[in-house]
Formats: C-alpha cells, structure tokens, sequence
C-alpha cells in the first residue's frame, strides 16, 4: 500500500539520512520490496524441500512394507 515516495516506510536511523530524497526513499523501497521477495522464494523453496523428503520417506515406507509383505508371503512360518 505504501508508494515508493512514501517516508512512512523506513525511520532515518542518522541525521543524515533524514534529509531524503525521493530517490533514495524509492530505492529504500525497492531494497525492502527486494528482500520480502527473497524470503518468499526461500520460504517456498523451504517447503518444497520438506514435500520432497516427506514424498522420499513415504516412497521407502511403502516399499519396505511391499518387501516385508512378500517376505512373509514366501516364509509363513517366520515370526516377527
């Protein structure tokens, strides 16, 4: 909602900085705009990775299961 002209976005931590122009709110504004998009993407990133190695585990799981199945299958008289 804020525009890139907006002082509202970021207090000036020097007395320095408070004299700004628009070009350096705006550019102010893009490097916050900047880094709320690179958490996304890492975030995204995060949970797709978690998706992958849930969708892996569940993958061997069934396959063990598979295994375990056609063993006893084979050998009835094995006790777990």
């Amino acid at each position: 909602s804020n525009l890139p002209g907006d002082a509202k976005i970021k207090q000036p931590s020097s007395p320095v900085k408070h004299q700004k122009d628009q070009v350096g709110s705006t550019f102010d504004y893009l490097h916050l705009y900047g880094q709320d998009l690179a958490n996304r993407n890492l975030l995204a990133r995060a949970k797709l990775r978690l998706y992958y190695v849930g969708l892996q585990l569940h993958i061997q799981l069934y396959t063990l299961n598979c295994v375990r199945r056609h063993i006893k299958s084979k050998m009835p008289n094995l006790r777990q």
